[in-house]
């Protein structure tokens, strides 16, 4: 990706913004431009993504991904899930 440096450009970045999950390859924070969304609000609107890593001395840290989201055209249709996963190459 451009003048970034190898490790930065094999980053991936997730952010929630105005009700629909966005990404971008290279990305050092949420600011600045070049997110792609990767739902469509017009179907349903994320309410809720966070990651939260934790540490446990010894082990790979575990990061927990929770992700809410409702019908943009369905009253009181809503969903949430959360999936740890273990992060091996942090």
């Amino acid at each position: 990706m451009g003048n970034l440096p190898a490790a930065a450009a094999e980053s991936t970045g997730f952010r929630l913004r105005d009700g629909a999950l966005e990404t971008l390859r290279g990305a050092s924070d949420c600011r600045g431009g070049g997110w792609e969304k990767i739902t469509n609000p017009a179907a349903i609107v994320v309410t809720r993504f966070s990651v939260q890593r934790q540490v446990t001395p010894g082990f790979a840290p575990e990061l927990s991904v929770t992700l809410a989201a409702r019908s943009a055209q369905q009253t009181g249709l809503t969903s949430e899930v959360e999936q740890r996963v273990t992060g091996y190459n942090l």
